[in-house]
């Protein structure tokens, strides 16, 4: 165990505790009600965090500081990834303080107006920068995967879910319900929601494949830590009893997936990348699917349904597709002769 990964360690906790104070806040938002002060202890919960985390940037600095250097010398040796992290300290305090006037001058937000409004959004850079510093660092120190840096990860993760939850399928549990024509909005949102859901599990998978750092659970914690999230923190009318074995489920789905990469010779197989890219963009929902059934029953038709689960697949191979290079057959003679012709 290394200084590096014991120190990455602490500094992916550190930017967990402010997400999970960010879930809290969030939490609050939608059930307290009146809540009309910028000082309330659901701000403390992530704000605590981040004055934790500044401290920790504070620390590393003193420790790679040289006597009588220029502060920005000091700044340009901190570790790999710290220097966006101490960045993001920065951008999170003039957002923080933009926020206190903000709420000061026109109310506390309630709804989808708190996760658009521009201070939550320069909160939401710095805590960016903040919370990938682990994973930054890590990759940087260490050629195989760590604690630390699926900790950061997953925290980052975790915090797209959140500002994204008004399009995120844990949020409720549409296809439940009746389906009635020419009452199309739900499903045009569940659909929505769907596809901007596998986009965002599926990026942060798709950069460990890329650089050989994925591991079996990476994807299925990934979808677990949005899934409960949301579930818990932003759900007005459904229930948790309905939302949480879905968010459970789907995470299910995901570790059939993580094994599938993990087991299956798909980097031999001409379309490999794509392929499995259509079964994480499938099994997660499917497996959500088949938990709602059980607990309550699925009231839309399966042409909804089924079309919803293969338009979320062929995303998630569209996402695959980007970053893939086909294993592409042996030349033949002919064209060979025809290159060497041209050659």
């Amino acid at each position: 165990m290394t200084s590096a990964w014991r120190r990455d360690l602490i500094t992916s906790l550190i930017g967990l505790w402010i997400i999970t104070g960010i879930y809290i806040d969030g939490w609050a938002h939608v059930h307290v009600p009146e809540l009309e002060t910028f000082f309330t202890p659901w701000h403390a919960s992530f704000y605590s965090g981040v004055l934790a985390f500044a401290a920790w940037i504070g620390w590393q600095l003193l420790r790679v500081r040289v006597a009588g250097e220029p502060a920005l010398s000091t700044f340009y040796r901190l570790p790999p990834g710290y220097r966006g992290g101490a960045i993001g300290v920065t951008i999170f305090a003039v957002g923080g303080a933009g926020d206190m006037l903000w709420h000061t001058l026109l109310g506390i937000e309630a709804s989808i107006d708190a996760l658009l409004s521009p201070p939550h959004l320069v909160l939401l850079t710095g805590v960016l920068l903040m919370g990938t510093v682990g994973w930054r660092s890590q990759r940087a120190v260490s050629s195989t995967p760590t604690l630390p840096e699926l900790i950061s990860l997953t925290s980052v993760t975790a915090i797209c879910a959140f500002f994204l939850n008004f399009l995120s399928p844990f949020r409720s549990a549409t296809p439940t319900f009746p389906y009635f024509d020419g009452d199309e909005f739900d499903v045009v949102i569940w659909v929505g929601a769907l596809l901007v859901t596998t986009v965002l599990l599926l990026i942060p998978v798709m950069w460990q494949i890329r650089d050989g750092r994925h591991r079996i659970g990476t994807y299925a914690v990934f979808t677990l830590a949005a899934g409960l999230g949301v579930s818990i923190a932003m759900s007005e009318r459904w229930g948790l009893a309905l939302l949480i074995p879905g968010a459970v489920a789907a995470a299910l789905g995901a570790l059939i997936v993580d094994i599938f990469i993990a087991q299956s010779p798909w980097r031999t197989w001409r379309y490999g990348l794509p392929i499995i890219g259509f079964a994480a963009g499938l099994m997660p929902w499917l497996m959500q699917l088949i938990a709602y059934a059980a607990v309550e029953g699925v009231g839309w038709p399966a042409t909804l349904w089924a079309g919803s689960l293969l338009f979320a697949a062929g995303t998630g191979a569209a996402v695959a597709s980007v970053q893939w290079q086909p294993v592409l057959p042996a030349t033949s003679a002919p064209v060979a002769e025809t290159k060497a012709a041209l050659g």
